[in-house]
């Protein structure tokens, strides 16, 4: 189970690639939320997540130093890889928690699923809390530490591990499974339940990284030294898959939108196929049901403004895949003006 040097470099390289990757889409999403004004706490907590990975993804490189220099000292190597290991899983939850919010975004102030998503995004953060005070209670020991083939690294405890399994598995399934009831209870166009489906499974390929990272974190001390190589590295990878996945819908909107634009960008004076798809197709009501109503409120005519937006829970597949389908928060002028309306008349 012990990697050679050569094979551990081209690990390392490996996992640089894939964290680069995750950078580039971080960087993306944030730069297109803000010039199209629609930066949220889901964006805020993905950018937290990917500048911990950075942080974790130098510590993993600096590992690979010459074992003659002053950073490669038994108490530098503690430090190291107690910053390593919480950066690693800051990034984790913090990508869980923006998917969390991503999906409260979706639905209006007061709809019970975003009141439910953003509960869940706090249960994560306390789970991730809770680890990480384990963490420090356990590993402040000094009996704790291991110095294996010059490796140092903490020897969680049994608790620790297992509160970690539960907790991810814990995590991983409300992720996949609250939209998947949320899907059973609204009827919605195919290509749009394809789309939702590719995010959940995208969910489903973050929980199996999680499983690669808790099989070597439960691992007897007969895996070593291999076990703890295998066990930062493999929590390198999930940190990885978990940035990658929690931007992946965000960056797909991005590109289906610009491809979008550049398609229908000929077209003077014709009505884009968003406005056609969304004037023609039928309302969804909160349960699931269409109506063709002509009366006020009922038809989803496309504008870009607060108060055509229906209460509904869930949206139409040109909203969904032209980043419309978030609902945004009103500004400061629009309340003042809500407010004001009915005094004035």
């Amino acid at each position: 189970m012990q990697l050679s040097f050569t094979a551990a470099t081209n690990i390392s390289i490996f996992l640089t690639i894939l964290h680069g990757f995750a950078y580039g889409l971080i960087i993306l999403r944030l730069r297109y939320r803000y010039q199209t004004a629609r930066l949220w706490w889901d964006d805020y907590a993905a950018g937290i997540a990917g500048l911990f990975a950075v942080v974790a993804l130098i510590t993993l490189w600096l590992d690979h130093a010459p074992r003659s220099s002053s950073i490669m000292t038994f108490q530098s190597g503690m430090i190291r890889y107690a910053v390593g290991v919480f950066s690693i899983v800051a990034s984790e939850w913090g990508a869980r928690i923006s998917l969390a919010l991503a999906f409260a975004r979706i639905f209006p102030v007061g709809e019970p699923t975003r009141r439910y998503a953003i509960g869940l995004a706090i249960v994560f953060f306390f789970l991730f809390t809770a680890a990480i005070i384990q963490g420090i209670f356990f590993c402040t020991k000094l009996s704790a530490w291991l110095y294996i083939d010059n490796l140092i690294q903490c020897d969680f405890s049994k608790t620790l591990v297992i509160y970690l399994v539960i907790a991810n598995v814990l995590a991983d399934f409300l992720l996949i499974f609250s939209p998947l009831y949320k899907l059973r209870r609204v009827k919605l166009p195919p290509r749009q339940r394809r789309l939702i489906f590719t995010c959940i499974a995208a969910s489903i390929f973050m929980s199996l990284s999680c499983f690669v990272t808790s099989v070597f974190q439960s691992a007897p001390m007969s895996w070593e030294p291999g076990r703890g190589y295998w066990r930062v590295l493999a929590g390198y990878l999930e940190s990885g898959i978990s940035l990658i996945v929690c931007n992946l819908l965000v960056v797909v909107t991005y590109i289906y939108t610009k491809m979008h634009k550049d398609r229908n960008g000929d077209l003077e004076g014709a009505p884009s196929s968003d406005e056609k798809t969304s004037a023609e197709a039928p309302h969804l009501t909160s349960e699931g049901r269409a109506s063709n109503d002509d009366t006020p409120g009922s038809a989803q005519t496309r504008t870009h403004s607060h108060d055509d937006r229906s209460g509904n829970g869930m949206f139409m597949l040109t909203e969904l895949m032209t980043d419309d389908f978030y609902y945004d928060e009103p500004t400061y002028q629009t309340r003042m003006t809500q407010r004001a309306a009915p005094s004035s008349t």
